[in-house]
């Protein structure tokens, strides 16, 4: 489906999502849904929204449709997207990140910019020890397939475990 994860089978024994199930991540993005406009249909991109725009309301789809069934999610990915999409969520979507297991490298993610005292301190933690539900925020078809067999052996189920934000 889109490039940027709504509704992507990855691969085995995960599902495509269904756009119109109630559990489907692919709801996750209504902005990239074609539009009609006449006879052609067209990606919402192609209208002159700025993508920092259409991040805002995935953000705000994500925060209003998905992240109210879930006391708590792991954002999947330490890297530049997750950490965008963390610094881009409410301060009480912020408070249900964080999975209590051990991390690692580093350890953490401090999210400096926030005017919370004391700052938000994320941990980053190994896949395997991070607990479902997940936001990912990972494009897919860019590790070799090493990141779609990684989360195929965790055996999630899209939607109820985890929904693709990339």
């Amino acid at each position: 489906s889109g490039r940027h994860g709504c509704g992507r089978k990855v691969g085995g024994h995960l599902s495509e999502a269904n756009a119109h199930g109630p559990n489907s991540s692919a709801g996750l993005c209504p902005c990239h849904r074609p539009v009609e406009k006449g006879r052609h249909l067209q990606r919402v991109e192609q209208l002159g929204k700025s993508e920092a725009t259409l991040w805002t309301h995935r953000v705000r789809f994500l925060e209003e449709r998905a992240l109210p069934r879930w006391a708590t999610f792991t954002i999947w990915n330490a890297g530049r997207q997750g950490r965008r999409l963390y610094r881009s969520l409410s301060a009480a979507g912020r408070r249900k990140v964080g999975p209590a297991p051990p991390p690692i490298a580093k350890g953490f993610y401090c999210y400096e910019d926030s005017q919370e005292r004391p700052k938000p301190r994320v941990p980053v933690l190994h896949f395997r020890a991070a607990r479902p539900p997940f936001v990912i925020c990972v494009k897919l078809d860019l590790t070799g397939g090493v990141f779609e067999d990684n989360l195929r052996s965790l055996r999630l189920q899209e939607g109820r475990d985890f929904l693709l934000f990339s």
